[in-house]
């Protein structure tokens, strides 16, 4: 874990994120931080539920270590763009291991969100 209070890559925050099928209701819940500017964060949501066949989503073996409480799956195919006060702490919950950064990378990868350059 990073011991600021800005955004990194692969920090885990929680925020309150709105349902795509139901917005005007939604959940706290813990996002993975994927992209940085001046006024925005890309973020994917992290859920408990299992990983779903061929999309993009990525499961976290190494759950514990990256601070989450429950076995838990990267969404790579959703990605939301929030603002930086739509962080619901001072700091994040966790940070993602290696050996996970490398697979949500590559799904991103694959489904476009980031170029090669971008990763390496």
């Amino acid at each position: 874990m990073t011991n600021s209070n800005q955004p990194q890559l692969f920090d885990i925050w929680l925020v309150y994120l709105r349902f795509i099928d139901h917005p005007n209701t939604g959940k706290v819940r813990p996002v993975l931080v994927v992209g940085i500017s001046d006024d925005v964060i890309a973020v994917v949501k992290i859920t408990s539920r299992p990983p779903e066949p061929d999309t993009g989503d990525v499961p976290i073996v190494q759950w514990q270590q990256a601070g989450l409480n429950t076995p838990s799956t990267v969404r790579c195919s959703q990605v939301f763009e929030i603002s930086f006060d739509e962080l619901l702490r001072d700091m994040p919950v966790g940070f993602l291991q290696p050996l996970d950064m490398d697979g949500v990378t590559q799904s991103l990868t694959k489904l476009g969100y980031l170029h090669k350059s971008e990763n390496q």
